[in-house]
């Protein structure tokens, strides 16, 4: 599974990329001032108090607080003045105690609008609010089945679904180290409103509380064409070439 979402990723990234660095003004003259389409890893920082408790009254460990996590960010919009972007999101943590596993996962989806602010050549400062959706997933190993018909017998394994709305006000910061090399430092805080767990569809109440806390990406851009410039021909060669 999670090998399919970084190949998702990559695809969504290379097909997008390989689109942008086509158009030109001269074949679309309505293509936006600034455009940046990369892959993004972060850290979140989020509050799993309500969670954590319930495992622990279960007999499971605590999940990590810190989360990390990764995925795709595409942004377009002026140089100075309004970016529109959209962004998916993966991360996954999990615990272990005993033959007692805990694992969490979660999927996200979102747009943002954003204001920029230029800050010299290639560089910039945005201030936006993302707003979006997603899933979750808690999965419990209770133990570690010694047969097959162990497996079959006794229930070792649960698998429980949340879906979230998010919201996030953040503040990014871009710069461009090399020519072919775009960097962006996003600081935000990740708010997730979860609905209530469900398993096989059934709802599961009580739930715990909503979860949130800040979050830190870092994301890159690659230009290939400046990576790789091809290399000039014998007349534009003569052309470019003194007498």
């Amino acid at each position: 599974m999670k090998t399919t979402k970084v190949l998702a990723v990559l695809a969504t990234v290379l097909v997008t990329g390989f689109t942008l660095s086509a158009q030109d003004e001269a074949t679309c003259p309505l293509a936006p001032e600034y455009t940046f389409n990369g892959l993004s890893a972060g850290l979140w920082h989020a509050d799993l108090a309500g969670l954590n408790d319930a495992l622990a009254d279960a007999g499971y460990a605590p999940l990590p607080a810190a989360v990390l996590t990764y995925g795709q960010e595409s942004t377009f919009g002026d140089l100075a003045g309004l970016r529109i972007g959209f962004h998916a999101t993966y991360g996954a943590a999990d615990s272990v105690a005993a033959e007692r596993r805990a694992e969490f996962a979660f999927t996200l989806f979102g747009g943002s609008a954003e204001w920029a602010a230029p800050r010299g050549e290639g560089a910039s400062i945005s201030f936006g609010l993302s707003l979006g959706t997603g899933i979750s997933v808690l999965r419990l190993v209770d133990h570690r089945p010694a047969t097959f018909e162990d497996a079959l017998s006794v229930p070792f394994r649960a698998q429980l679904d949340r879906w979230l709305y998010t919201a996030e006000p953040a503040i990014a910061s871009e710069s461009k180290p090399f020519g072919w090399l775009d960097l962006k430092l996003r600081l935000g805080y990740l708010f997730a409103f979860g609905r209530c767990w469900t398993i096989e569809g059934e709802r599961l109440d009580p739930s715990p509380a909503l979860f949130g806390g800040p979050i830190a990406r870092v994301s890159f851009a690659i230009d290939v064409d400046k990576l790789f410039p091809e290399p000039l021909d014998d007349e534009t060669s003569s052309e470019v070439s003194p007498g």
